[in-house]
């Protein structure tokens, strides 16, 4: 893939229950969002589909 920072968004705001939160990567040709797991799991990723 060509210029893959061009493709993806990071950091993306999202509103959930009110408030604004952000997403660490958002893909939105394949509608996939990737956030870090937290509570030291650092080196781990949750892939979530929309």
């Amino acid at each position: 893939m060509k210029n893959p920072t061009e493709r993806v968004s990071f950091e993306k705001k999202v509103v959930v229950d009110g408030n604004t939160k952000r997403i660490g990567v958002y893909i939105p040709e394949t509608h996939v969002l990737i956030e870090q797991a937290g509570k030291g799991l650092t080196a781990c990723l949750k892939v979530l589909f929309c």
